[in-house]
């Protein structure tokens, strides 16, 4: 991870990072009551690579945050490449902090047998989704808050809109 801050702002930081690890194979033998751990890459290892980068900036009032990870995983000349992104914008108001997130995901992730390792199981989530969320959250005091948030969510495997309305109370040390 390579990161720098303070660069024009004292409150702002960006960076990257990437990680490589080998995956242990999931023996076909190793079943469970409802087959093989990994049916769709039996007894195969798989190479994962991940890279991430980032921007963000938490000022007294103003709070910016994106992020991106591109996720690769190969084994047996299979190759599955997934992109992951986030981003939020929210601003202060004395104790109100409207604010808004975006989420999109896109790639090979359905079909990549670590993510989804049961093809006879499809799930449409696991595809390609744009979420976004528009909120309020309202700070009753340093340890505990209320959120009310929309959050509309499209599966485009399904070609299908998910919608959410929720109110949140958090509260903790």
């Amino acid at each position: 991870k390579i990161e720098a801050k303070g660069f024009g702002a004292r409150e702002l930081r960006f960076g990257v990072s990437g990680f490589f690890d080998h995956i242990a194979p999931e023996p076909a033998t190793s079943a469970t009551a409802d087959g093989p751990a990994r049916p769709a890459l039996p007894d195969e290892s798989i190479t994962e690579l991940i890279t991430n980068a980032y921007v963000a900036y938490r000022g007294s009032d103003l709070t910016v945050i994106a992020e991106a990870f591109d996720i690769l995983h190969t084994a047996t000349g299979g190759r599955w490449n997934t992109f992951d992104s986030f981003a939020l914008v929210g601003y202060r108001f004395g104790t109100l902090v409207p604010y808004a997130t975006f989420e999109v995901r896109a790639g090979d992730v359905a079909q990549d047998p670590f993510f989804f390792p049961d093809p006879t199981a499809p799930s449409a989530i696991l595809g390609r989704f744009d979420e976004a969320t528009v909120g309020l959250r309202w700070d009753l005091n340093t340890w505990s808050a209320i959120k009310l948030e929309y959050r509309p969510t499209r599966i485009l495997a399904t070609s299908s809109w998910d919608q959410r309305e929720m109110i949140d109370w958090t509260f903790g040390l």
